[in-house]
């Protein structure tokens, strides 16, 4: 009886990697023999039998789980260990606690898991080098991973290796190859992580274990799209990975094919709105929802918590595509309460990225910053450089380890081969024997056929010779036109290095007279600049000078941008040093007057002609009687000026929110050296007040494209933008307009010149 259960416990683990249903016929089969067992008067046949029936509910307990049946999974585990204690047996209890700590980590319980593959790692002086062992690190290795504790998961992934392959434990190492894949690809590492799948994929079809291909698949899949960009292979890898764990019945792995194939005609949907491409986005659309729904359902039937998140945070992502961000928000809220729950920083992140796109979709510009500068210091713990270089770095020191062993091996497998060649010298010697007269009566015969051979072959090589003269001609022509084109590449590639340094230098120049932000701070409690050129070298300029006891603030925005803009910059900025320190001027209104005069005089000179001139906003500070002054004049440029509701009006309300309202501070819609019919520059004086915010700007921001239609930013959008981030300290004011520009071009070219300079009183 014994020798039977035994078989049928083979057979049983070798069905679970592929037939659940039929591992449990044979379970039954061992269990009943189990059963008989323990009924026996003998001590040991009783001890057998007992362990026979732990035998069979844990591998009961292994079959539930791959079905993703964590309840029974659980319940039949805990049967096993009872068992096991009762015949003090450590082994069986270890292989309990390693099902156990399987189970809560399927339920995303991280730090219950941990308790029980922590028993085994701590008992594993008494369990020795053994595969649950291997296991336990392996485990350990994974929730590291999920923590984000890199350097901890790489000592674990590397010690259950060298177990496994010390054990022979194929499956155990296929099981660790894939983990290290995936630590690669958290830290952004595809390359390496592709390596290790393909590795982990080939042992799984020696083994023909169908669930383990199916996650090496399944994880192929994500780098084919999320770094190699080739979405028709990951769609057709992760379909194959589907089928396998819908023929197994891989509850938990049908969810994550689901959810990825999701994931992927979502990101193909926003590459077609992107080419305005509308029907083919809303195929894309309608697949990637249905896709993420079925991951969603079957996630939260199997109480997959992480898995839940993941699949909420990309329907929120859906939903936003079809323009509803308060239901964005509310599933993306639910996803961040999980990750936080789980401790998973990477979940907590994808849903703080969420949030803060939904967030600007609806202008709330206040939340969108709170959970942008959230997502940046997930974001910078999970990708730590350090952990990156340790892992690499222990990685390639087991593999170090592996290659010494081997060429050890291979050393004395070499003595061996040349023993046994001398004693094969002679009879190879006596073949060869043979070998010659048989060859010499070949030859013979050979001779023969081939002087016949001979002349029609003169005859053949005659013509071929003459039409190789001809070839060797055209050839020759060719060759000498692909030097003559190779010679005119290489001087059109270094004509374009001198012009690209020429460029490079010119922008070194440009940067050294932009004046240095601490200038703007020794005068005011807060400023930022946000200074973003096209090309290397920018047509719009700020500019900064103190004299006497007037600060001048300008920013400029000459026609055009990149060389022809800079050159065009230099003449400004040369304009408004002499404007202030040589001509004398000392109001805003005299600076672009005396400019105006100045440059269309330069330009008439040099019979350069330039349609539109510069546009400028000018600002003069000037500080009396414990009160400050702010004269403005703009040529088409205007500054706004956001003040408390509370507070003294100064004009015209433009926009108000909240408790701040916007007034414009206008401008003269006229260029500076633009040859118009020309009127005199207006100037307004405004008394500021603390608290008071001045921005100061070009147009490229609000004329930038993008967002979901491909259209302006706009100024309106500016100014509710401006409006909701205007209480918050200005070096996060500057990220949040960096990113929100960022946001809404995508993958379209920056159109122009960006420059805007804040101020708060």
């Amino acid at each position: 009886d014994t020798t039977k259960a035994n078989a049928f416990v083979g057979i049983a683990e070798q069905y679970l990697l592929f037939n659940v249903d039929s591992a449990f016929y044979f379970i039954q089969k061992y269990e009943s023999i189990g059963r008989k067992l323990e009924l026996s008067k003998n001590e040991k046949l009783n001890q057998k039998g007992i362990k026979l029936q732990a035998i069979a509910l844990l591998t009961k307990a292994n079959g539930f789980f791959y079905l993703s049946q964590n309840d029974s999974a659980a319940q039949y585990a805990k049967s096993a260990l009872e068992l096991y204690k009762k015949i003090n047996d450590h082994q069986g209890i270890a292989a309990c606690n390693n099902t156990l700590g399987n189970v809560e980590m399927n339920l995303t319980n991280l730090d219950e898991a941990e308790k029980y593959f922590k028993l085994n790692y701590t008992n594993r002086k008494v369990l020795g080098v053994s595969k649950i062992v291997g296991a336990a690190c392996n485990n350990l290795g994974m929730i590291a991973g999920k923590k984000a504790d890199y350097k901890s998961a790489a000592n674990y992934y590397l010690e259950s290796l060298r177990i496994k392959d010390s054990l022979g434990d194929d499956k155990g190492v296929a099981k660790t190859y894939n983990n290290l894949g995936l630590l690669h690809a958290e830290q952004g590492d595809a390359k390496t992580a592709l390596k290790y799948y393909s590795k982990s994929l080939e042992i799984d079809l020696q083994l023909n274990d169908k669930k383990g291909e199916a996650t090496a698949l399944n994880n192929m899949a994500i780098i084919y799209f999320q770094y190699e960009k080739d979405y028709p292979k990951a769609i057709e890898v992760n379909e194959k990975a589907l089928a396998i764990r819908e023929e197994v019945g891989d509850k938990k792995g049908i969810g994550s094919s689901l959810n990825n194939l999701g994931t992927i005609y979502s990101i193909l949907t926003d590459s077609m709105l992107k080419h305005n491409e509308k029907q083919k986005a809303d195929e894309y659309l309608k697949k990637a929802e249905d896709y993420i729904l079925r991951a969603l359902a079957i996630r939260r039937e199997i109480k997959d918590q992480n898995g839940v998140a993941s699949a909420l945070n990309n329907l929120g992502s859906i939903l936003m595509y079809k323009n509803k961000n308060d239901e964005a928000i509310k599933i993306c809220h639910e996803a961040l309460e999980i990750g936080v729950k789980l401790q998973i920083p990477e979940r907590e992140e994808a849903s703080c990225k969420c949030l803060y796109e939904a967030y600007s979709r609806k202008n709330d510009f206040k939340n969108a910053l709170y959970f942008l500068k959230r997502q940046i210091s997930l974001t910078d713990s999970i990708r730590n450089e350090t952990n990156k270089k340790e892992l690499i770095t222990k990685t390639l020191s087991y593999e170090f380890e592996k290659k010494s062993l081997a060429d050890s091996l291979k050393n004395a497998e070499q003595i061996k081969l040349e023993r046994l060649s001398f004693e094969n010298q002679q009879t190879k010697q006596r073949y060869f024997t043979i070998s010659a007269i048989l060859v010499s009566m070949l030859m013979f015969v050979l001779l023969a056929v081939t002087f016949r051979n001979y002349r029609n072959k003169k005859k053949i090589n005659e013509t071929l010779s003459l039409q190789n003269k001809i070839i060797t001609e055209q050839k020759e022509e060719v060759e000498n036109k692909n030097v003559a084109i190779n010679q005119q590449k290489e001087i059109i590639e270094e004509k374009n290095r001198e012009i690209v340094d020429s460029i490079q230098y010119a922008k070194r120049i440009q940067d050294a007279i932009l004046p240095d932000n601490k200038i703007l701070n020794e005068h005011f409690s807060e400023s930022f600049i946000l200074f973003k050129p096209k090309d290397i070298v920018s047509g719009d300029f700020y500019w900064v000078e103190k004299k006497n006891d007037y600060l001048h603030v300008a920013v400029v925005d000459c026609t055009g941008h990149g060389v022809p803009g800079a050159f065009i910059s230099l003449l400004g900025y040369n304009l408004l040093n002499r404007s202030i320190n040589e001509f004398g001027c000392k109001t805003p209104a005299e600076v672009l007057h005396c400019m105006d005069q100045k440059l269309e005089e330069l330009l008439v000179r040099s019979s350069i002609t330039v349609r539109d001139g510069m546009d400028m906003a000018f600002c003069t500070f000037h500080a009396k009687e414990n009160k400050l002054e702010m004269r403005f004049s703009g040529a088409h440029n205007p500054c706004w000026l956001i003040r408390s509701n509370s507070r003294q009006p100064i004009g015209k309300t433009v926009l108000e929110f909240g408790n701040h309202v916007l007034y414009e501070l206008a401008s003269n819609r006229q260029s500076i050296g633009g040859f118009t019919d020309k009127k005199p520059y207006e100037e307004e004086n405004v008394w500021l007040e603390k608290g008071d915010m001045i921005y100061l700007f070009s147009d490229g921001y609000a004329d930038q494209f993008g967002g979901d239609k491909g259209k302006k930013f706009k100024y309106g959008k500016l100014r509710e933008l401006l409006l909701s981030i205007t209480d918050l300290p200005l070096s996060e004011q500057h990220i949040l307009l960096n990113k929100t520009i960022e946001l809404w071009k995508g993958e379209q070219s920056q159109v122009d010149d960006i420059c805007i300079i804040g101020i708060k009183v």
